[in-house]
């Protein structure tokens, strides 16, 4: 994709979800292409955001799968060994359930018919996702612009690709999903890294449209 009056050749490769980005230079009179290179994501950079609350989280998640399935006091260091890996096992379920909600909603986004899954876990998880998405539809009518779609930022150098960009009550907005949890300190489930990913995604957009 050529952008900034087709001086930037970006170009997103969705099966790895890499973005590389060449630029046109004048090399002895000549316009050139320097060799594509990749580009750091913005969600790589969000994840440099501390989330000191992860500390405490997972040693409750420890905890927790302790006192669930500590039966005899002889199975005090398997049960204890399993437990230190339990964060890990919630958080891949939690990047499961995040990977089949964004396909689930950009296929309804588009009109298509989505495929619920046959894992029981995730097929909970999908049917919860579907019925809040259709909500929130039905509550603010977006009409979308653009879905999914890839944006670079040539002044700070850094990509990512936002969910959907459409109108609602005459206002064009932004929209990234999030399937993530609530917890005790952030009982709506939105995060501070949620605005600074949202704040990227629109100055590399506004960047690429001439806005800024």
């Amino acid at each position: 994709m050529l952008i900034y009056e087709d001086t930037t050749d970006f170009q997103f490769n969705e099966a790895e979800h890499k973005y590389t980005v060449s630029f046109k230079v004048n090399d002895d009179k000549k316009d050139v292409w320097t060799t594509p290179r990749p580009v750091v994501g913005v969600t790589t950079i969000c994840n440099i955001i501390s989330k000191d609350a992860l500390i405490g989280w997972s040693a409750k998640v420890a905890s927790d799968y302790i006192k669930k399935n500590l039966k005899d006091i002889k199975d005090v260091v398997k049960v204890s060994d399993e437990a230190k890996r339990e964060y890990i096992n919630i958080s891949k379920k939690g990047k499961e359930t995040g990977t089949i909600g964004h396909e689930l909603i950009e296929k309804l986004l588009k009109g298509d018919e989505p495929t619920p899954p046959e894992d029981k876990f995730l097929l909970k998880e999908y049917s919860s996702i579907k019925n809040a998405f259709e909500e929130w539809r039905d509550d603010f009518q977006p009409e979308p612009m653009t879905i999914e779609q890839a944006v670079y930022c040539k002044t700070h150098d850094f990509a990512g690709t936002f969910d959907l960009l459409c109108n609602i009550n005459d206002k064009i907005t932004l929209i990234d999903f999030k399937t993530t949890k609530t917890s005790y300190y952030n009982p709506d489930g939105i995060y501070a890294s949620n605005f600074a990913q949202l704040g990227a995604y629109m100055l590399g957009l506004e960047e690429m449209l001439g806005c800024l």
